[in-house]
């Protein structure tokens, strides 16, 4: 059974991709659904690169080459986790809950990512 910071696993499903409606938009989701005797939780994660979203670890890498190539290195991850109470679905609808009031999250990682003018602050 694999361990890793004092957590025991007990047994977690391969990722699925999910889509979920944030801010008009629909941005890819990797849904891992993982578990112990204790408690299970639904995890959603995502990456960012230079305003793209994106679950795939190869398109990760070309969005990052093609960002440094235009000096926009701001990378993030995004992961989100729920415990699953009743069904998974249930723990999606809190997880999108929970995305649906972080509209301006894109626009901030956007802000965050473009170099800051000579000489002063962003």
């Amino acid at each position: 059974m694999p361990t890793g910071f004092g957590i025991v696993v007990g047994h977690y499903r391969a990722p699925t991709l999910s889509r979920c409606v944030w801010a008009i938009n629909r941005f890819p989701f990797q849904e891992w659904l993982i578990g112990s005797p204790a408690e299970r939780r639904l995890v959603w994660s995502t990456y960012w690169v230079d305003g793209h979203f994106a679950t795939s670890l190869f398109k990760v890498k070309l969005l990052q080459v093609a960002a440094a190539v235009q000096g926009h290195e701001g990378q993030a991850v995004l992961a989100l986790s729920t415990e699953v109470v009743g069904t998974p679905d249930e723990a999606r609808y809190r997880l999108a809950q929970a995305l649906s009031n972080q509209n301006q999250l894109p626009a901030r990682l956007e802000q965050a990512n473009r170099r800051a003018p000579a000489g002063g602050t962003p």
